[in-house]
Order: C-alpha cells, then sequence, then structure tokens
C-alpha cells in the first residue's frame, strides 16, 4: 500500500467485503509474490488412472530363479509344519510338484 490508504479505505473503493481480505492478500504477495496470489486447488485430487509401463520380460535365468526361490520357500514351509506335528496339504504332498512356471516349456 504506497498511497497510504488504510486496507479499509482501498477494499471499499475496489467493492471488497473487508480490509482484512486486502491485508491477507497483501502479506501473500509480500511472502509468496504472485504465486501467492494465485487460486489453490482445494479438496481432494480427482482419481484418474495412471500410465502403467510395460512389464520387462524376465529372462530364462529369472525365471528359473524366481521359480527356484519359490520352491525353496514351499519346502521350507512343509519342513515347518512337519516339526509342528502339523498335516501337510494334499496339493504339497506329490512327488512330482509342478511349479507356477512350467519349466519344460520351450521359450520363444
Amino acid at each position: 500500500m504506497t498511497s497510504g490508504d488504510s486496507y479499509l479505505d482501498a477494499a471499499l473503493r475496489y467493492g471488497l467485503s473487508s480490509g482484512a481480505l486486502l491485508q491477507r492478500w497483501h502479506q501473500l504477495f509480500l511472502r509468496e509474490g504472485m504465486e501467492g496470489l494465485l487460486p489453490k486447488r482445494k479438496g481432494r485430487p480427482s482419481m484418474t488412472k495412471k500410465k502403467q509401463t510395460p512389464k520387462k520380460r524376465a529372462t530364462r535365468e529369472q525365471e528359473l530363479e524366481r521359480e527356484n526361490e519359490l520352491l525353496r520357500a514351499e519346502l521350507a514351509f512343509i519342513k515347518k509344519l512337519r516339526a509342528l506335528g502339523m498335516t501337510i496339504p494334499d496339493r504339497l504332498k506329490s512327488e512330482t510338484h509342478e511349479s507356477s512356471t512350467n519349466s519344460e516349456k520351450s521359450s520363444d
């Protein structure tokens, strides 16, 4: 405010409801510059779908390492069940265990 008018006088001159509003704008301008006076988004952000990046195809070695990791975890689980004297689920009892990734499948 360079002309010496009070916030109330300036507010009345420009048809604003109160001098406090003008005072708040002035303080925002002094603190943040023009960006402080720009409108800010209010409320919760909208639910936008994020772009999904295509998953990289794992190499054959990575697939086998993952399968090995899963089999080790399954074996540790079975050993823990036996140690606790619990029954092992039927799907885990079979000798010819088929994993979630078929190792016999040829890669293209």
